[in-house]
């Protein structure tokens, strides 16, 4: 909000020195009177003429009291009988009235209450991709987004930077992200890299039968699973050993009869939903037990 501040403003000063009378700040038509200084104010409209800091430089040799000379408490309440615009235009006047006039509670709520809170840009646009986005994920400090154009880009939260890319032989279906790695599904193979290297810890070459479609993980990232366009469901453990990553198959399912777009893992359940229109439930527990695994966390 803009306002217009004239060069100085003009003060109606009634007697001089130190009389009784005091100077006298016109507000409106009705007065209120407080020590050597007498105040007028209207309920209705209320306008201030205070003098510049020019002034105030000159007539410090006169003892003329002045609208600063009073208790900030009190200039508080003299501000609270303005409106906005009138507020601004006091904040011109001082460098001290322009800082009572801007922290004071009422001009925060005048504001408020004819314009309403301000403006904050919430939406954001990242340009980066060469053909449709197919999927999204997110962590505590990065977005990951994958793509037609054949790569996963990699943001920063805070900065809206793309600070990665990674590049596949196909069309990005599906993310999986945890912790510093993330699993990708790129046509009907299954990538999966470490983050901070770039670099494809292990492949999965020919998860499905056509495209891999979707993927999810198990909260320790040990379990990843898979779904497909040939409406089949597989679980594989990524076993780490040192610098290695082995990538074993544990267990597969046939549950749809269309492809697999969606897969959601909440320990005992796997979630799956395909274009035949259903939804399957899995429980993991049996199977885990079978194989003697430990429970993911």
């Amino acid at each position: 909000m803009e306002f217009e501040c004239q060069e100085r403003a003009e003060v109606a000063i009634v007697g001089e020195g130190l009389s009784n009378q005091g100077a006298e700040l016109r507000i409106g038509d009705g007065s209120v009177e407080v020590p050597c200084v007498k105040l007028c104010y209207h309920q209705k409209k209320a306008t201030l003429v205070v003098p510049s800091d020019k002034d105030l430089s000159t007539t410090t040799t006169t003892h003329r009291y002045t609208i600063i000379d009073l208790p900030q408490a009190l200039i508080s309440e003299i501000l609270n009988c303005l409106d906005p615009k009138e507020l601004g235009l006091v904040s011109c006047v001082s460098t001290c009235l322009h800082r009572l006039a801007s922290e004071h509670h009422a001009w925060k709520g005048f504001y408020c209450e004819r314009w309403g809170l301000p403006v904050v840009f919430g939406e954001f646009r990242l340009w980066e991709h060469e053909g449709p986005i197919t999927s999204l994920a997110l962590d505590m400090t990065s977005i990951f987004s994958g793509s037609w154009d054949m790569s996963v880009r990699i943001w920063d939260r805070s900065s809206f930077k793309c600070i990665k890319t990674l590049r596949h032989s196909d069309w990005v279906w599906g993310l999986a992200p945890h912790e510093t790695s993330i699993a990708c599904a790129a046509g009907s193979d299954v990538y999966i890299w470490d983050i901070s290297s770039e670099t494809p810890q292990a492949i999965i070459h020919g998860a499905h039968e056509g495209n891999t479609y979707s993927l999810a993980r198990s909260h320790s990232g040990d379990f990843l699973f898979t779904g497909g366009e040939d409406g089949g469901i597989k679980m594989f453990e990524i076993r780490k050993h040192g610098s290695e990553t082995n990538v074993v198959l544990i267990s597969q399912w046939m549950p749809h009869t269309g492809p697999v777009y969606s897969l959601s893992f909440e320990f005992p359940w796997l979630v799956s939903a395909s274009g035949d229109g259903k939804l399957a439930l899995i429980d993991v527990r049996k199977l885990l037990k079978t194989n003697r695994r430990g429970l993911p966390k």
